[in-house]
């Protein structure tokens, strides 16, 4: 045998020698990784039993807390509907008491005014009837005066009339008398003068002028005393005319008494009118009171039929967000019975940035956004958690099917190494051609891709998912 023959059949040796080194460490690597593979299937039963025992305690601890919860959104209810109830009957009889102290001030109102009215009457008839007492007093007291100013006037007239006939008459009769005597004494004495003596006539003439002096004194006492008469007559004529001036003023009084009175009763009469109006305006007004009442009542009634049309339907919303909370918590616990380990352990953190961030990532962010994103993101603030969580699902997505291009990729290589691997070990005519990888002249680093392959083989395996 020549040298290069022994070389080959050493080479080939050797070669095989590998070879059961690899298949004994191929045997070995294929116990473990079937060791480890059972010890991973019963570790992974054991968490799964595990978790399904720690999820029927979450479950039965948030099923309490959700009863809880219940009991308290449910006694809170109740409250609320015990306390709008009772606003509803405190107004229910706050409305009855406003309308008996309605009805009461206007019944009370209608006292006063027919009591006002009774005592204006009772005050005209008074002032009536005063006013016909005096009137009936100074038409007796005028009467009375007229009759007795007229008696005495008649009485004097007479009186004066009967002295001044009397005094008259006696004046006449003894002036008459006195005449006739005068003449007859004259006649006897101028007779008997004539027929005795002559001186004598002068002694009688004289006597006669004595008589004359005597007459006319006795008459100027009886003019003197008509004089008098005649003066007291002319007092009398001016207390009459006095007299006459008062009962003038009497009858003046009177009249104005008369305007005075029907001035009072036009007072009266528009005191009267002004009071049966201000009762109009008042019976008006109570209407106008009792109409606002009824529309406040009515708009009471249609707000208190909204408020429970308003309830009904808040209560039908309650109803459906509590709905879509059951349902949230079906799909929620789906979801847990659907999540892995990493998942369950994992927290929702919220990396809360820092103010100035916050207002310049605000700033830009509200600038750029138009009015309606903006208002959901605000109404959606409270979901930031579940978009974190989500978004890490996207990119632990994204990631996964990157390691799976990358795997792809070096499958595809390490495809390639084996291809040219197995063509190194077989001969045949067309890799007789080619350069062997496995001769001395391949590179180091061939080398040690090919003894990573196999590890690297075994060691790959599908990730585990947990249902």
């Amino acid at each position: 045998m020549t040298e290069g023959e022994r070389q080959l059949l050493l080479k080939q040796k050797a070669l095989a020698e590998e070879e059961m080194k690899k298949k004994k460490e191929a045997m070995l690597i294929k116990t473990l990784t079937d060791k480890i593979e059972k010890e991973e299937e019963s570790s992974g039963v054991n968490e799964l039993k595990l978790i399904e025992k720690w999820r029927q305690v979450f479950r039965r601890v948030r099923a309490k807390e959700l009863r809880s919860d219940i009991v308290v959104l449910s006694q809170t209810f109740e409250r609320a509907l015990d306390h709008k109830d009772t606003i509803i009957k405190c107004l229910e009889n706050e409305l009855n008491d406003v309308r008996e102290h309605s009805a009461r001030a206007h019944g009370s109102h209608l006292d006063h005014i027919d009591r006002l009215l009774e005592l204006q009457r009772e005050r005209l008839c008074t002032l009536e009837q005063k006013w016909n007492i005096e009137l009936e007093e100074l038409c007796t007291s005028f009467n009375i005066e007229s009759t007795g100013v007229i008696v005495y006037l008649e009485d004097v007239d007479f009186a004066t009339e009967q002295c001044h006939c009397e005094v008259d008459a006696d004046a006449r009769q003894e002036f008459m008398s006195a005449r006739n005597d005068i003449i007859n004494r004259n006649m006897e004495e101028k007779n008997a003068l004539r027929v005795y003596f002559g001186g004598e006539a002068e002694e009688l003439w004289q006597q006669i002028q004595e008589a004359v002096w005597t007459y006319t004194d006795s008459t100027e006492r009886r003019y003197t005393s008509f004089q008098t008469l005649l003066a007291h007559d002319e007092g009398s004529v001016l207390e009459i005319d006095s007299q006459m001036k008062k009962i003038q003023k009497m009858q003046y009084s009177i009249m104005q008494l008369r305007t005075r009175l029907n001035s009072t009763q036009k007072q009266d009469e528009k005191e009267i009118n002004g009071l049966l109006a201000v009762r109009e305006e008042v019976t008006l007004c109570a209407r106008q009171l009792n109409a606002q009442m009824n529309y406040t009542l009515s708009r009471d009634r249609c707000q208190l039929t909204v408020l429970t049309i308003c309830s009904n339907g808040a209560a039908k919303r309650l109803k459906g967000i509590i709905e879509k909370g059951k349902k949230l918590l079906r799909i929620t616990e789906l979801c847990r019975k659907l999540e892995r380990e990493d998942e369950k352990c994992m927290r929702f953190i919220c990396n809360t940035p820092n103010t100035e961030e916050k207002s310049l990532n605000g700033s830009t962010s509200m600038e750029r956004q138009t009015r309606e994103l903006a208002k959901a993101i605000l109404d959606h603030s409270g979901l930031e958690s579940v978009w974190h969580r989500y978004n890490k699902v996207l990119l632990e997505r994204l990631c996964l099917v990157r390691e799976h291009a990358v795997l792809n990729q070096k499958n595809g290589e390490l495809r390639c190494l084996l291809r040219r691997y197995l063509d190194g070990i077989t001969v045949h005519n067309g890799t007789m051609n080619k350069c062997n990888p496995c001769s001395s002249s391949a590179t180091p680093a061939i080398r040690h891709t090919f003894t990573t392959l196999s590890t690297c083989l075994l060691r790959m395996s599908p990730p585990v998912v947990f249902g």
